[in-house]
């Protein structure tokens, strides 16, 4: 499910929106920071720690179900995964250092792109993460355009 175009994609600093929803149906939204996929349909990303209404989403973790969308800054290509949350864990090194490499990229490209700041896109950084591994069951191109709301099936492209 996930080639190795679309791991590349996944894992550069792309802007990520995570949604999730609680059991009785309200939604909810939090930024991501950083992905790294472990396996063609397993990924782990890092979510903020502070936040009470996804820390309840994710209470549960066998049923836990999140819709993250990746977007490039520069060209607004994106991609959705939408797939249920098998473990919460506290991050190890490698997550960090895979979640400041995509905030560095990700500041890089607003403030070429936008010429916003970087000093004040840091300022976005979460205190502290907690990291997600999701079990991807299905893919959308949402790249805005004609194809967009498509379903990836055969790789990215």
């Amino acid at each position: 499910m996930i080639d190795e175009a679309l791991q590349a994609f996944l894992e550069r600093g792309g802007a990520i929106i995570v949604g999730s929803v609680s059991p009785d149906g309200v939604p909810h939204s939090q930024r991501g920071w950083g992905c790294s996929v472990t396996g063609p349909t397993t990924v782990r990303l890092l979510l903020d720690r502070s936040d009470p209404v996804l820390g309840e989403h994710l209470a549960v973790a066998a049923r836990a179900r999140l819709a993250v969308t990746s977007a490039d800054v520069r060209t607004l290509r994106s991609v959705q995964l939408k797939g249920r949350v098998t473990t919460v864990e506290e991050p190890g090194d490698e997550d960090l250092r895979r979640c400041d490499a995509h905030n560095e990229e990700l500041f890089s490209d607003i403030e070429q792109t936008d010429y916003f700041p970087r000093a004040l896109t840091a300022r976005m950084v979460p205190p502290g993460y907690l990291v997600a591994t999701i079990e991807v069951e299905e893919l959308y191109d949402q790249t805005p355009g004609p194809g967009a709301g498509a379903q990836v099936e055969a790789g990215w492209t």
